[in-house]
């Protein structure tokens, strides 16, 4: 990509694999969009002036709306879209656990995250690149199950 296009919009930034991600693309002299919950897991990255954070707690309409309605204000666009978000909880066998539960988990591990990409597609630059991260792994059986995975 050429230097025009390295924008890069990191869904799940405070979390250990966003914060990582976010940190190497600077390294690698991309403008790097974090958006998360928790702004003071990455303070370390909001003196670096190739990096922005916008708020976004994945359970909330109202938040991923936001988020989204930020990155417009800041008349931009992105050449790649990451998401690294997600949750763990609940964990259990499916038929044992609370529903609603089981149901916010597959939002945010899932709906969530497409629905800011979703937001986030009038803004892209020509032809993006996207990449979602699933957790879980696949290639052992699970004693126990979450939305994760």
């Amino acid at each position: 990509m050429n230097g025009k296009d390295k924008t890069a919009f990191v869904l799940g930034a405070t979390a250990d694999i966003g914060i990582g991600l976010c940190e190497r693309l600077l390294a690698d002299e991309w403008t790097v969009i974090g958006a998360g919950r928790d702004a003071t897991r990455i303070a370390a990255l909001d003196s670096h002036p190739a990096f922005r954070f916008i708020a976004c707690d994945l359970s909330s309409r109202e938040s991923t709306a936001g988020a989204v309605g930020e990155f417009a204000a800041l008349k931009s666009s992105w050449s790649l879209f990451v998401s690294s978000a997600g949750t763990m909880e609940p964990i259990g066998r499916f038929f044992d656990l609370d529903f609603d539960a089981w149901e916010r988990s597959v939002t945010v591990n899932a709906t969530a995250q497409l629905r800011v990409l979703h937001g986030l597609w009038p803004f892209r630059a020509d032809a993006p690149h996207i990449m979602f991260m699933a957790g879980g792994g696949t290639n052992n059986p699970f004693t126990n199950y979450s939305a994760y995975c």
